[in-house]
């Protein structure tokens, strides 16, 4: 009997380990991807397994200088990826993907929503949704659900969802409740050194994917390398429409889908334009319309044609839409000047002016720092009761989304549905092992 007990306790343990095996080969299915540039700050991936599953992996260079971000302004709610491009102008936009939850009787965006500088009205983070901020030159942060982030003066474009699926380079184990089936999913995550803005975008509930659970999103997001990530829509409103490639994540129906908010990435050396203008003069006041302007992008191209000064010295050029420029002028018997001017989609006439001194020599402009010294943030909790949501959940009101049960369950649960999972793979085991065991007792001879 010890002896039994012995190897009983030696094959259980041995079963585990093998279940624990199964899973994760389980859920680390070879994937077959293509790659390809798109718009040299881009690299998109298209990718299958044999689930089946189908995604695609965008991974943008956040330090590109052509590389900008847009998020829908509330005037824009309720469109199409493309009705929204088309009635905000960005001919420019390389890829856009659904902006985060929302309830869709009002096509409201859920938890902290900000778009060109300007947040949406009544939008503010409530410790249960995770928020993605960016301000300039795209430095961005990712900030877990439970932080109370107030919208601040930095952020130009952000958008919120779900709970975290990936923290701090960890992806999530568990899932409960809608977040355990297989659903077309949206995720978005920055990389570790936050450079590099990650997007996963999973096609489901079609004859080729599947779909993803939330944990296995997770795995996605953090295989293409996202440190925080969180999902911004599940179900029909997940979906990618990229500039090359107008279906390249299809809705599971193959509709069009409207949504309160959609986040683009721009090519920003095309598309929009607006005026910069300014006037170079002394510093006591007095113009200098003899002086020459130019303007460049922060790393030293030039943009358009050096503008004409009239009497007043006053310049007036066309530049695409972009977060800094560096304008210079020069003129004999005077230091040269420089200034870092932004041009934004919300003004139409950005002012940019010089001031220079007698003398020789030239001014510098240091490009600033990419770097994001903010928070950190007071935790909060969210309305007692409520459930924390997945992309959409709003109590049935809202789209894009699953129901989550709360995050202090998914915390307690950690790795649960793999326990679970390897729990019921051994019992099973034993019941096959044991009705073996039966079968060889009964038909074989008695001795003795």
């Amino acid at each position: 009997m010890r002896r039994w007990r012995r190897r009983s306790a030696s094959w259980l343990a041995s079963s585990v380990v093998a279940g624990i095996v199964l899973l994760v080969d389980a859920g680390r299915a070879r994937a077959d991807c293509t790659e390809r540039d798109l718009g040299g700050a881009i690299v998109v991936s298209s990718c299958s397994d044999g689930t089946p599953r189908h995604w695609t992996v965008l991974r943008a260079d956040l330090s590109h200088a052509d590389l900008g971000l847009r998020v829908t302004r509330a005037a824009g709610r309720g469109l199409t990826p493309i009705d929204w491009r088309d009635s905000a102008g960005i001919d420019n936009a390389v890829a856009i993907v659904s902006g985060g939850p929302f309830e869709l009787a009002e096509m409201h965006p859920e938890g902290l929503t900000v778009a060109e500088a300007e947040p949406w009205s009544e939008t503010v983070d409530d410790a249960a949704h995770s928020v993605l901020a960016a301000g300039m030159q795209n430095i961005a942060g990712v900030f877990e659900e439970e932080r109370l982030v107030p919208h601040e003066p930095w952020m130009r474009s952000a958008i919120s969802g779900g709970r975290l699926l990936v923290r701090d380079g960890t992806a999530l184990g568990a899932c409960i409740g809608r977040g355990c089936e297989h659903a077309p999913r949206t995720g978005v995550g920055l990389s570790e050194d936050a450079r590099s803005l990650v997007l996963v975008v999973v096609e489901g509930w079609t004859e080729r994917s599947l779909g993803a659970t939330e944990p296995e999103l997770a795995s996605l997001l953090r295989g293409a390398g996202a440190w925080r990530a969180f999902a911004t829509a599940s179900g029909a409103t997940s979906a990618l429409w990229l500039s090359d490639a107008p279906d390249a994540v299809p809705s599971s129906d193959g509709a069009p889908r409207v949504a309160a908010v959609h986040l683009a990435l721009l090519d920003v050396a095309s598309g929009q334009t607006r005026r910069l203008v300014g006037v170079v003069e002394t510093r006591d006041g007095t113009p200098l319309p003899e002086a020459s302007v130019s303007v460049e992008t922060l790393d030293g191209r030039a943009v358009g044609e050096p503008p004409a000064l009239n009497e007043g010295a006053y310049f007036e050029v066309r530049v695409p839409i972009r977060d800094y420029y560096v304008v210079r002028a020069s003129m004999d018997g005077y230091r040269s000047g420089c200034v870092l001017c932004d041009v934004l989609a919300s003004r139409d006439e950005n002012w940019c002016s010089l001031l220079l001194d007698e003398g020789d020599g030239e001014e510098t402009c240091p490009v600033p720092p990419r770097t994001l010294d903010v928070g950190p943030y007071p935790i909060g909790e969210p309305d007692a009761g409520a459930p924390v949501p997945g992309p959409g959940d709003g109590g049935g009101e809202s789209e894009g989304g699953c129901a989550i049960a709360g995050r202090r369950a998914a915390r307690r649960a950690g790795g649960g549905d793999a326990v679970v999972g390897t729990l019921v793979l051994v019992a099973a085991l034993a019941r096959v092992r044991r009705r073996r065991a039966t079968a060889r007792s009964r038909s074989t001879p008695a001795t003795g």
